[in-house]
């Protein structure tokens, strides 16, 4: 944390929007903080209370069947992602604070449903 406060930055703040970083930094925190990994800590803090049991930083083989394809636009038409679920299928070696999760319709209705609670 200590090298990564010395570097420079990429942009003045207000100029440009990085967002990666922190989100990043603030994920190892979050773990090093709670005494547990990261999507351990999300498990046990946001998605069992909320009832989010289909979230997590991978589909394990029983709920790979349930991945829907993914899709990129390009200048004709929508294309087929063909590696997307392939990225779910083993848990991240190092899960982001930024990005990664995997979920269903359901799951994040729940956490819809408790921004607008909250909100």
């Amino acid at each position: 944390m200590r090298r990564l406060g010395e570097l420079p930055l990429m942009a003045q703040p207000g100029k440009r929007w990085l967002y990666t970083t922190g989100s990043n930094v603030l994920g190892v925190l979050i773990a090093r903080a709670s005494g547990i990994s990261l999507p351990d800590f999300f498990r046990a803090r946001i998605f069992e209370p909320l009832g989010m049991a289909d979230t997590a930083f991978f589909a394990p083989s029983e709920k790979q069947s349930r991945l829907a394809e993914s899709y990129k636009p390009t200048e004709r038409r929508l294309e087929r992602y063909t590696t997307s679920p392939i990225a779910w299928k083993t848990p991240p070696r190092f899960p982001a604070g930024d990005a990664g999760l995997v979920s269903t319709a359901a799951d994040f209705f729940a956490f819809s449903r408790f921004l607008c609670a909250v909100g």
